[in-house]
């Protein structure tokens, strides 16, 4: 995780951002920023026992020695005990970012913030200055152009830089013979040349030509011959609309002539 997204308890909370009693919130006012304690350690000191804000509790001296309580110079501090921590679960802090307006209870609000939707955080591939919240980062991943790919050639890069590579470089790449049209390993490109030959090349192309028309030409010669048997088909049909209309024509002259037996015109035509 990079520095700018780790999650920190927000300082300077409004009484607008937090729901709790005024006794609980007297309670746990931390005595060095005076604002709702932050990660609480309590000053083992009976007669003292305030509560500090953790990052205060932890910062050292020159020395390196742990700083004192400062109230009574105490240099001992604890966790909060069951009770203290039932007293800081009722109390509920709004959500600080931006577009969630939730209240969430103290002894999750540090969860929630890691997982909360609209928490803003950055790309982490290097030199990416992409940000967003998390919708956005997990979609933005899988086009990054800083990302980190993985070529044919086993070779890891970063994704902008995969097309010279590859126009370049990488020895899987596929390059066209100009003689052969076949396409030719970069790392064989050179063997292949000096294999074969500008003439045998164009030999081999050459030959792949003559069986490319010999195909054509068999597919070509069966669609003339579908052509003919459709044209066929076509004659024989013209023939037989031919007869059945001069049958059609015999008997409206029958029934013009208003003669009952047509029978007899239909086996003339026939």
């Amino acid at each position: 995780m990079q520095d700018q997204d780790k999650i920190h308890f927000p300082k300077n909370l409004g009484d607008d951002d937090i729901i709790a009693e005024k006794s609980d919130l007297e309670k746990f006012e931390c005595s060095i920023c005076l604002g709702m304690v932050r990660d609480p350690l309590f000053c083992t000191n009976l007669n003292c026992g305030k509560p500090f804000c953790k990052e205060y509790c932890l910062k050292k001296d020159k020395e390196g020695a742990i700083v004192y309580c400062p109230l009574c110079k105490n240099k001992g501090f604890r966790d909060p005990s069951y009770f203290e921590k039932d007293s800081l679960n009722r109390i509920e802090l709004l959500c600080e970012y931006s577009g969630c307006h939730k209240f969430i209870k103290y002894c999750e609000y540090m969860n929630h913030l890691e997982d909360c939707e609209h928490r803003v955080i950055h790309c982490k591939n290097k030199n990416c200055n992409a940000q967003g919240n998390k919708k956005f980062i997990e979609d933005h991943k899988k086009k990054c152009n800083y990302r980190i790919i993985k070529c044919e050639c086993e070779k890891e890069m970063v994704y902008h830089l995969f097309k010279k590579h590859i126009k370049k470089d990488c020895p899987e790449a596929l390059i066209p013979c100009k003689y052969c049209d076949d396409k030719i390993k970069r790392k064989n490109f050179e063997e292949h040349q000096k294999k074969n030959g500008n003439a045998e090349c164009i030999k081999d192309k050459y030959k792949k030509s003559q069986e490319e028309i010999k195909t054509m030409n068999k597919e070509l010669a069966e669609k003339i011959n579908e052509i003919k048997s459709v044209k066929k088909n076509n004659s024989n049909l013209k023939k037989e609309i031919e007869k059945l209309t001069k049958l059609l024509e015999g008997l409206r002259t029958l029934i013009n002539n208003g003669l009952n037996e047509p029978n007899a015109i239909i086996e003339e035509n026939h």
